[in-house]
């Protein structure tokens, strides 16, 4: 059998006696960095519970009525509150004195009772029932003349209550005169020589 000393490597006296004169004092304090960070149980038990939900067979399950026994309160219920709330905590001193300067004063009696009126006529137009009229039949009795035939005797019309008292005198001056027998002769043989 072999001592302690045999299971030992042999190591040279020089880094031997490096090693029994060590002294630590000469050490300096370094942060330990851990490089391979291990999962913590809970990445653990997530990673398990996510496997579990992929193999998870849905055959096993058994159909169940739910029964809704306290509701939740909807939008307008917490939107009501929050706003309770706010008018509650409210500080009037942050406020700011204004003047108030109506620009749209509101309508007198009369114009609301017109209002209403007209909007009462709207409404009874709008819910009229058709099964109160009755069936008539319309019966043309004159039949009206158009319009190029109204305008034909209104021209008529004009014509025979024309008043030719109102007419003014007017002299005609003719500015583009006509040649006489002469100059047309002339013309003509004028072009036959060329």
């Amino acid at each position: 059998m072999c001592d302690d000393k045999c299971s030992q490597p042999k190591v040279s006296a020089e880094i031997e006696s490096e090693i029994t004169n060590f002294d630590s004092a000469k050490l300096k304090h370094a942060e330990v960095q851990e490089k391979t960070c291990l999962p913590s149980s809970d990445v653990i038990a997530q990673e398990k519970t996510i496997q579990n939900i992929e193999e998870f067979d849905k055959n096993t399950l058994k159909h169940t009525e739910t029964r809704e026994e306290g509701s939740l309160p909807d939008q307008a219920v917490i939107s009501q509150e929050k706003t309770i709330q706010n008018i509650e905590e409210f500080d009037k001193n942050t406020l700011k004195h204004t003047e108030t300067h109506e620009k749209n004063p509101l309508p007198d009696q009369s114009t609301v009772e017109v209002e209403k009126q007209e909007l009462a006529r709207k409404q009874s137009i709008e819910t009229f029932s058709k099964d109160q009229l009755r069936q008539t039949e319309t019966k043309e009795k004159g039949v009206l003349p158009d319009a190029q035939v109204i305008t034909q005797e209104k021209t008529i019309q004009n014509i025979e209550g024309f008043d030719l008292s109102s007419l003014k005198h007017a002299e005609t001056h003719e500015k583009n005169v006509l040649p006489d027998k002469t100059a047309i002769e002339e013309e003509r043989k004028h072009s036959a020589s060329s």
